[in-house]
């Protein structure tokens, strides 16, 4: 018993030892929970006032993307109203309303309609109206009243309303036109759609409730996504900018709302020019699911103490870094292709030119040929494929330090740095040319488009980055002007180039005006007996101080411009004169363009002509070329068929040198086919010349067509072509094009060839 005592004050020390190792234990661990907790609160608190400025910033930095884009658009429509008008005020003989919106402009992703009221508000022409819709009363309409009742010649902006015609909510662009006495004489009205807000934007998340608005300096909104898209044509109520405003760096209005609990954000900006801002909202951080996320991680990290909290830590900067990274993308980055935007070229040739005296910096500007035919044709989805395989090739086929950039629809740059010596320049612009015109395969179909390619070099050129886009610019001006698919380097005479280009623009306005164009015709003539059978009638233009003006220097203005509708009218009526009172075995040949064949009128333009002339429709021929046939829509097809059921003989010009010509003769009514001057030329030194002719003759027998060969300047070559089976030639040796007054004076082939 002894031993009792002594036992238990053993065990008694060590509860105590056991005590103090557990207290220390615990002090330990609640002191360790302590500094957790005390690090989680303040790094929660640092977080969310982090969270609060990076906010304030995606913000700020949104609205300035969001005005730039309403600014770009709703100055396109204002160009393009501003056009129409100019297009009804130069027209000799008062435009044909119908015929200047249905002919050129059809509605796109953000453009409803395009319409036109007369002075009382009657809607004149709709580019959705059909034919026989009643006319539409607009005169109760803001946009109308506005323009009716008031002097000044401004845009005016409507708030949404549903579309009569439409029957779409629309928002209302329009502009005042003028009668030829300088009154007032209707309306030009573009609806567009607010839904594009949300096609455009409906991706981008600033948190719960958050959204994008465009609103009138009325307070009314025109447009929104989000939290603003059930609001639109309400006015904002006050309670929106509630809270302390502050300026961004960027110019952005920041509202800055912190009352019941909430941390709420809005940046506004004014719409230059335009009585609109646009309104971003973000959503209430308080119910960011980013940063309750993150509050859950580190209460729970907490509990298991340091390690897991510094997971968590972890996880919050990496979801941080990377909804800031995804905000600078869409900033910096084409959505489509993934490349570089016109904000981030511009950003990366700023560097380039700053702190270098010298910089050496190479531009090359790409624009992709054909590529409305391949959106016209296939649509919008195969386009933006399509660019999405030019982008994947320009990458394949360029350093990864050089910078490529998307800067419009179917425009590319490339900047590229240490890349001086003229020949390497080379060298990458021939590599870009070439894998660009090889061909793509979109969806099964097989496509073939071009680039055409402007260079501009920083030491050689110029000194700043504007000046650097400005020659590359000039440069693929003249690439495009001298036939595509090549490249040009800037040289100082392209500005003069350019500037004489406009001036010969305007001339030909003026041309057309005064009467200064001309016609020339060239004779037809059958093989066999050497008859006269045909003239083609081919426009001149005698310039008042230049003289003659080549057709190969205004043909492609005229095209470019849409001018060449009303040459084209022309040429049509004064042939058909010309002709009528010549023997009747006589026939006429004129040339109609691809712009000519997107008129819905010209049936009734030919139709007109035959009748005023008395010319018989069966002594008019049309020639087309296969790019007509290439734009394989109705219109086209209509247009030629109606044109055959007329009696009016359709050739096709410049047999054999484009790509899929014997499908045309399957499916649209050809009569006749003319052999390309190319193949007449190497009659004699080429045998596969020879070879292709025959074949060509022999394929138009078998379909019951003729053949006129093109180009023919020797007695060997006429020779050469009756023994191959052509039916009829043209060309030097027979007469050059001439005025009616010279070429309707019989001159024998016997007396020429003496």
């Amino acid at each position: 018993m002894s031993n009792s005592p002594s036992r238990y004050s053993r065990l008694q020390q060590l509860v105590r030892k056991g005590s103090s190792h557990l207290l220390a234990i615990c002090g330990f661990a609640a002191a360790l929970v302590t500094v957790i907790w005390t690090s989680v609160w303040l790094q929660l608190a640092t977080e969310q006032n982090s969270l609060q400025r990076s906010h304030e910033t995606d913000v700020a930095n949104l609205a300035v993307v969001f005005e730039q884009n309403v600014t770009r658009t709703l100055t396109d429509i204002d160009r393009l109203l501003l056009f129409l008008r100019e297009v009804h005020d130069r027209s000799p003989s008062g435009a044909d309303w119908a015929t200047i919106v249905r002919g050129r402009f059809t509605s796109d992703k953000e453009t409803l309609q395009i319409a036109v009221t007369d002075v009382r508000g009657r809607m004149i022409t709709s580019s959705m109206a059909k034919p026989g819709d009643k006319p539409v009363d607009l005169s109760d309409r803001e946009h109308v009243r506005i323009h009716m009742h008031t002097t000044d010649d401004q845009l005016f902006i409507s708030k949404p309303v549903i579309g009569r015609v439409t029957r779409k909510p629309s928002i209302q662009l329009s502009r005042r036109y003028f009668d030829k006495e300088g009154k007032f004489g209707g309306v030009v009205v573009v609806s567009l759609d607010p839904e594009y807000l949300s096609r455009a934007y409906g991706g981008v998340e600033l948190g719960q409730d958050s959204g994008l608005a465009l609103v009138g300096s009325d307070d009314v909104l025109r447009a929104g996504t989000g939290s603003y898209h059930a609001t639109v044509g309400r006015s904002i109520t006050d309670a929106v900018f509630t809270g302390r405003i502050q300026m961004a760096s960027n110019g952005t209005a920041i509202h800055i709302d912190e009352s019941g609990g909430r941390y709420r954000v809005i940046g506004t900006r004014p719409v230059p020019g335009l009585p609109l801002y646009v309104l971003v909202g973000g959503g209430d951080l308080t119910k960011d699911t980013n940063f309750l996320s993150s509050k859950f991680r580190y209460v729970i990290g907490a509990t298991a103490l340091t390690f897991t909290t510094f997971v968590a830590m972890i996880a919050a900067f990496r979801t941080r870094k990377k909804h800031d990274s995804h905000i600078n993308y869409l900033a910096k980055h084409d959505v489509l292709t993934g490349l570089h935007n016109r904000t981030q070229l511009n950003e990366q040739l700023e560097r380039a030119f700053q702190g270098k005296s010298s910089p050496q910096v190479t531009l090359h500007l790409i624009d992709l040929d054909r590529f409305k035919f391949v959106n016209d044709t296939y649509g919008h989805p195969a386009g933006d494929k399509l660019l999405t395989v030019v982008a994947d090739r320009l990458r394949k086929n360029l350093r990864k330090c050089d910078v490529i950039a998307r800067i419009g629809g179917d425009e590319f740059a490339v900047a590229q740095s240490d890349v001086f010596d003229v020949s390497d320049v080379t060298t990458v612009a021939e590599r870009l040319v070439r894998v660009l015109n090889e061909k793509y395969e979109i969806d099964g179909t097989i496509i073939e488009i071009g680039a055409s390619i402007g260079i501009g070099v920083s030491s050689i050129d110029c000194t700043t980055p504007d000046q650097l886009m400005k020659t590359a610019d000039l440069a693929l001006y003249a690439a495009k002007s001298e036939g595509r698919g090549c490249f040009r380097f800037f040289a100082k005479e392209m500005e003069l180039a350019v500037k004489q280009q406009r001036q010969l623009q305007d001339e030909l306005r003026s041309a057309i005006e005064n009467d200064e164009l001309e016609l020339h015709y060239q004779p037809i003539n059958d093989i066999a007996t050497g008859d006269v059978t045909a003239y083609e009638a081919l426009v001149r233009w005698r310039h008042p101080v230049r003289g003659m003006v080549p057709p190969m220097e205004f043909i492609p203005i005229a095209e470019d411009t849409g001018l060449i509708v009303p040459i084209g009218e022309w040429v049509l009526r004064r042939a058909c004169t010309d002709i009528a009172s010549r023997p009747s075995h006589l026939k006429v040949a004129i040339n109609i363009s691809p712009i000519q064949f997107k008129d819905p009128h010209l049936v009734q333009s030919v139709k007109n002509a035959l009748s005023d002339s008395g010319l018989a429709p069966e002594r008019l021929e049309v020639e087309i070329t296969e790019s007509v046939l290439m734009q394989q829509d109705t219109l086209t097809l209509k247009h030629l068929r109606e044109l055959r059921d007329l009696g009016i003989r359709i050739s096709m010009d410049d047999f054999g040198t484009g790509y899929s010509s014997l499908s045309y003769l399957q499916n649209y009514p050809i009569s006749c086919i003319k052999i390309d001057r190319s193949f007449v030329k190497t009659l004699g030194t080429s045998r596969s010349a020879a070879a292709i002719i025959r074949a060509i003759t022999s394929l138009a027998g078998a379909l019951d067509l003729g053949t006129i060969a093109e180009g023919v300047e020797t007695k060997e070559q006429l020779d050469e072509l009756q023994r191959l089976g052509c039916d009829e030639a043209q060309g030097f040796y027979f007469s050059r094009p001439k005025p009616a007054s010279q070429i309707f004076q019989p001159v024998s082939v016997e007396s020429r060839a003496a």
